[in-house]
């Protein structure tokens, strides 16, 4: 009995921890390399590599994901990025799926990455006034 109430207890707590309702045309910024299948039905290029439905691209630091389809644990995700892409990087315009869980690993990556950067800023501040 308690084993079943822990179990129930953690899966409601996971869900209110990640799960926040997802919409259409929420944002986020990418923290990490990650590579991503692309989905457009149409080929995508950057400055020297065409990208084709399947084919493997990288979302890199300081691009933006927004959510463009929603089908349960499903996202469809288009990324931007500024600026001229090479090699394997993604060019903006690619389309990809991930999932919620995935989406949600995101936020908390680029919430973590701007709490160090915070850290160093104060850090520096200090530094410098000696």
């Amino acid at each position: 009995m308690i084993y079943l109430f822990v179990i129930l207890f953690f899966a409601v707590f996971s869900t209110s921890a990640l799960g926040q309702a997802v919409k259409i045309g929420e944002k986020q910024v990418v923290t990490n390399w990650k590579w991503v299948e692309v989905r457009n039905p149409e080929p995508v290029k950057n400055s020297t590599n065409t990208f084709d439905a399947d084919d493997l691209c990288a979302i890199k630091h300081g691009g933006v994901v927004t959510i463009a389809g929603i089908d349960r644990k499903l996202l469809l995700a288009h990324y931007s990025i500024s600026g001229i892409q090479h090699g394997p990087s993604c060019p903006t315009g690619v389309l990809f799926f991930t999932s919620k869980k995935g989406f949600s690993k995101m936020a908390m990556e680029y919430q973590e990455v701007n709490r160090e950067e915070q850290k160093k800023k104060n850090l520096l501040k200090r530094f410098l006034r000696y």
